[in-house]
């Protein structure tokens, strides 16, 4: 029996960059960009308009990677002007291990 429902698209398990979020935890090709519930949300398949829904209009916070350079950026849509900043890595840490799953807020700490 199939428990997938017919109109969700296969995903791309291909890696993008491995153990990025841990040793044999790779990033695979599905996983970046908006997902199928950010384009309902805002009834929008066009980037630049999902991203202005979420942080000029709804005032989220955000962190993304950058694959184009292998970086984290945070955005604190909360405060004006809007901040945006990255986070510094260091050798042999894993970024996900240093951010988590925390509100973005605890980085200012």
């Amino acid at each position: 029996m199939n428990n997938h429902p017919q109109n969700m698209t296969k995903r791309n398990h291909d890696v993008v960059i491995p153990n990025f979020f841990g040793e044999g935890k790779n990033l695979e090709m599905w996983q970046p960009g908006w997902q199928p519930e950010n384009r309902r949300e805002t009834k929008s398949s066009v980037s630049k308009k999902i991203f202005q829904t979420y942080i000029e209009q709804g005032g989220f916070n955000m962190i993304f990677y950058y694959v184009g350079n292998g970086n984290f950026y945070g955005i604190h849509a909360e405060n004006c002007p809007i901040p945006i900043f990255r986070f510094k890595k260091e050798v042999g840490d894993y970024i996900y291990d240093q951010l988590g799953d925390r509100y973005s807020h605890d980085y200012y700490e």
